[in-house]
């Protein structure tokens, strides 16, 4: 196919404007990916003292897809009854790895902030 001069340069710019996209993005998610793991290496030290099988151990996975969390969704992650799913989350509370956002006593929601920090585009805040 014949191009004229201009539409071929028009095609290059175009396609540099592209490729240059793509490695923006290709940056920022390897950084993303790299906050998260070192979160979850971080969460893994913090929580070593407990019990392999402690609720709040394996909720720490289930943080990093799921940073907002509720009792009865930590509940049915991990297929725990209510009273296990509080423990866990007051003891990842206790930790400072989740954070209690409504105030309530009832219906309460909890964040993981280094993770949502992390996907935000903001450095990992480990301060209360």
């Amino acid at each position: 196919m014949w191009w004229p001069a201009c539409g071929l340069e028009l095609a290059r710019h175009w396609l540099g404007f592209f490729l240059d996209g793509i490695a923006v993005a290709a940056a920022t998610e390897q950084a993303t990916a790299q906050g998260l793991l070192d979160i979850r290496r971080n969460w893994q030290e913090r929580t070593a003292h407990l019990r392999t099988d402690a609720t709040a151990r394996r909720l720490v996975d289930v943080l990093l897809g799921a940073p907002v969390q509720t009792v009865a969704s930590a509940r049915e992650a991990l297929g725990l009854s209510a009273q296990a799913a509080n423990t866990g989350i007051a003891a990842l509370m206790e930790l400072g790895i989740l954070r209690e956002t409504t105030g309530r006593r009832w219906g309460r929601s909890f964040r993981a902030h280094e993770v949502l920090a992390v996907l935000e585009g903001r450095a990992a805040c480990t301060d209360a």
